[in-house]
């Protein structure tokens, strides 16, 4: 039976704020200069972690007669549906080209881990409601992915000037929150046979990542700011490892992606 009520967090209230500042990634870049970020963001980790606690459900995280993708339906790398679709082919694996660095398996895409049905609402009046109200109500997770050594992990894809390193760093912390919590790991289980313990993996697929000196400092402060997180005990308890990929394709639909590692940032994967 749904619970009767969705709990907000905190990350993901702060993820939406900081992504929604005009100024594009100088924006975030300013955001990310203070010292005290780094607990800031930790702490905002940690609350939600609280906030979700309660919330226990064990419907699928997608409609059942949700579409499948089609390759007819994709054919170039202009959204994220068609990156995932590059990723979705069995044998298939998000991985770098030279082998080395994790390696990780598609599961689904654009799952909504707060699915919740029967009009239940969120608690807290920033948000709408969960199901059949407004699309920015609950948030959506572009990839689910388990790593090589069997891992639940969360991925965001950022296609060339969509939001930023920062941004998809504050994204996918918040996707990784909102699957952390006991309840939602047997939810995890449940419906695509992952792990139920232990932390999870955090992914950013960046695709066509822009050649720019400003797009490179967002990048380098992004990097910064994950060694500092998965090191801190309130988000590496949760989130062992952080993992930013680039990558290129031949626009020819179904090719496979062409993918570096721009940064590994991996705490101690403790509880």
């Amino acid at each position: 039976m749904p619970p009767a009520f969705i709990p907000r967090t905190d990350i993901d209230l702060l993820h939406r704020d900081v992504c929604k500042r005009p100024g594009g990634p100088q924006a975030r870049l300013d955001w990310a200069a203070p010292t005290d970020i780094v607990d800031q963001v930790a702490t905002a980790f940690a609350t939600s972690i609280e906030q979700l606690a309660p919330y226990d459900n064990d419907e699928g995280f997608r409609h059942p007669e949700t579409t499948a993708l089609t390759a007819a339906k994709v054919d170039d790398l202009r959204s994220t549906i068609s990156v995932a679709l590059r990723l979705s082919d069995e044998g298939r694996r998000l991985e770098a080209a030279d082998g080395k660095g994790p390696s990780y398996r598609y599961v689904e895409r654009e799952i909504l881990p707060q699915r919740t049905t029967g009009g239940v609402r969120f608690n807290d009046p920033r948000q709408e409601l969960a199901d059949g109200g407004p699309a920015s109500s609950a948030m959506r997770v572009d990839l689910l992915l388990e790593a090589d050594d069997g891992a639940p992990a969360v991925g965001e894809i950022k296609i060339r000037t969509d939001k930023d390193p920062i941004c998809a760093l504050l994204q996918v912390l918040a996707a990784a929150c909102l699957l952390s919590t006991p309840p939602q790991r047997e939810r995890l289980d449940l419906h695509h046979g992952l792990q139920t313990v232990g932390p999870l993996d955090a992914v950013i697929l960046l695709v066509d990542y822009p050649d720019s000196p400003l797009m490179q400092r967002v990048l380098d402060r992004a990097e910064e700011l994950a060694m500092a997180l998965v090191a801190d005990p309130r988000v590496g308890g949760y989130v062992r490892r952080i993992v930013a990929f680039e990558a290129t394709a031949n626009p020819t639909a179904g090719d496979p992606l062409t993918a570096r590692i721009a940064f590994l940032a991996e705490g101690n994967g403790g509880g």
